[in-house]
């Protein structure tokens, strides 16, 4: 879900909202056994991380998950409803209420 967000410029904009840095900090026990490793491939592999918590936790997407864990973001907890509101009418081409 983040490499979409990224790509697609939609919701929290992935991983591509992070810095370098930020990236490198909120990931740090990837990061640290992968010295060198460049973000492109870091990105792969925490993108891999996910799908795996996901699996695990029965969690439908990314946002799920950090909505509970926190480990990259605070997934959906990082918008309003009406903000949601708008992603969903965005993406889905249909209005919904959140609340």
């Amino acid at each position: 879900m983040c490499a979409a967000a990224a790509g697609m410029g939609i919701f929290c904009r992935g991983f591509a909202r992070l810095s370098d840095e930020e990236f490198r900090k909120r990931f740090h026990w990837i990061v640290s056994t992968r010295p060198g490793v460049p973000r492109k491939d870091l990105e792969e592999v925490v993108n891999l991380y996910h799908l795996g918590r996901q699996e695990v936790t029965g969690a439908a997407i990314c946002c799920d998950l950090e909505t509970r864990e926190h480990a990259g973001c605070d997934g959906w907890n990082t918008f309003d409803n009406t903000t949601l509101e708008a992603f969903f009418q965005e993406i889905v081409g249909r209005p919904a209420r959140i609340g």
